[in-house]
Formats: structure tokens, sequence, C-alpha cells
């Protein structure tokens, strides 16, 4: 979606998958990703980012 965002991704056992992001003034926010599909994934994604325009807006 977009090259040039910074992205870390962990791989762990064990662990359910989760989708974190950190906003401006320390704001952070986490969906969890188990059992979704690569487009539900992608929804969750695009629901942050416009979370984040707003919330640095």
């Amino acid at each position: 979606m977009n090259p040039k965002f910074p992205i870390l991704i962990r791989e762990c056992s064990g662990v359910d998958p989760q989708l974190w992001t950190r906003y401006d003034m320390g704001v952070e926010r986490y969906v969890r990703l188990d059992g979704l599909t690569e487009s539900e994934i992608n929804k969750k994604l695009e629901d942050l980012v416009k979370s984040g325009t707003s919330t640095n807006a």
C-alpha cells in the first residue's frame, strides 16, 4: 500500500497474530488478526491508517 512506510514484522510461535500501530504523541492501537483472510487483514490495516490520519490531524 505504501512501500516507504516503516514496518517491523516479528515471528514467534505460540503467539496470536496482531497488528500494532503507533501514532504521534505516544498513541498506540492494535487489532488481533487470528483467523482473518488476507482481505480482512488489509481492511484492518486501512482502518488503522484512517484512524491515524484523524488522530494526527
